[in-house]
């Protein structure tokens, strides 16, 4: 019941070279081998999720893109970039990123992101950026942002924006009050698909679910106990995905009666203790509701085969790409289309990036 991208095709959960992602890269590559009549379509397709992981992938591709006679930037829709830069070519990255952003106009979603925690102090720059492209509408940004740079980002892109991901370097914040978030969904709330946010009171869950008549899919940690005989109206018409963080109990009877008035088709909870399965699925049929509060042997056997299907991957706050191209694609492929994945360039090159850039 998971998007794909969570699971299936998300470079993040790359397991070896026979994981299903890289099966999907290297089905992508081999299309444009097939014949001339697909010689196209499967450019289109390579090139419109591009990964790029290492410094040296990032000039090959910039090269790439200025030599083509094809105009490869205007088939790129999204774009990752998950290089550790050290603070010596940090200049030089701000400016190759900029480069491709002008060689890629159809360019609707960025996603930038550190090869795991890099220590303070280490010689190595995080990958934020001064500018992006006002085509941008999904942004996830994995570094620590300072609220002045998150703020310098909104102002920009504010108007084209429908999808942002961001960390923020201070977790040091008051806590959001309940009448803060309802002003927020009062002015924003009316076209929300999406919504997670964590309540302290039912009362305001109930208010924040009338502010978002068309949402669709929520999540929430509820820190309140809920009884059996709760009325509460936790669900509204529109509602088709739902998943409870952090539950100490469920009582079936929260969603019994939504099964014919609501659209509910998947209810996700997460024990606060979690017992060989981190995640919980389960269908709102007549069958299935008991399991959801009883936690059968049946239940557990469910979650397992679904665990077994995805290899053990849980989803995550990523990017919002549906697939991405790699710079480990076979060195068969034609050159011309992927010069930036089998010719490595000299980490600290500085004077190829600086002859690289020197006519865009």
């Amino acid at each position: 019941m998971l998007p794909p991208d969570f699971v299936v095709l998300d470079s993040s959960f790359i397991l070896g070279p026979n994981s299903i992602w890289w099966r999907t890269q290297r089905i992508k590559c081999s299309i444009i081998l097939v014949c001339r009549a697909w010689y196209n379509s499967g450019v289109a397709i390579l090139y419109r999720d591009v990964d790029l992981r290492h410094f040296p992938e990032l000039l090959n591709f910039l090269r790439s893109l200025k030599e083509s006679t094809t105009n490869l930037g205007e088939l790129v829709k999204s774009l990752n970039v998950s290089c550790l830069v050290p603070t010596t070519i940090g200049l030089q990255f701000e400016q190759l990123i900029q480069a491709i952003f002008k060689l890629c106009p159809a360019l609707t979603s960025f996603t930038t992101a550190g090869s795991g925690y890099t220590p303070p102090g280490s010689g190595y720059r995080t990958s934020d950026l001064a500018s992006y492209p006002p085509t941008i509408t999904h942004l996830t940004l994995g570094e620590l942002l300072s609220y002045t740079t998150l703020l310098d980002i909104l102002g920009e892109l504010a108007k084209n924006l429908i999808y942002l991901n961001v960390h923020i370097n201070s977790t040091w914040v008051y806590y959001t009050s309940s009448n803060e978030l309802l002003e927020l969904l009062e002015a924003h709330g009316e076209n929300l698909l999406f919504l997670h946010v964590h309540f302290g009171c039912p009362s305001a869950m109930v208010t924040a679910l009338d502010l978002c008549p068309q949402l669709e899919r929520m999540v929430t940690s509820p820190t309140f106990s809920l009884e059996d005989d709760d009325n509460s109206p936790l669900f509204h018409k529109q509602l088709k995905w739902i998943m409870y963080r952090a539950l100490e109990q469920f009582y079936p009877s929260w969603v019994r009666g939504a099964q014919d008035e609501f659209n509910i088709k998947v209810f996700e909870f997460r024990f606060r203790h979690d017992v060989g399965h981190p995640s919980w699925y389960f269908d709102l049929g007549e069958d299935n509701i008991a399991e959801v509060g009883f936690q059968t042997t049946e239940a557990r056997e469910t979650c397992a085969d679904w665990h077994s299907d995805t290899d053990s991957l849980c989803p995550s706050a990523g990017s919002d790409t549906s697939s991405e191209v790699s710079g480990g694609s076979p060195a068969d492929i034609t050159e011309e289309y992927l010069q930036f994945s089998d010719q490595p360039i000299p980490f600290d090159n500085l004077d190829y990036i600086t002859s690289l850039l020197s006519d865009l």
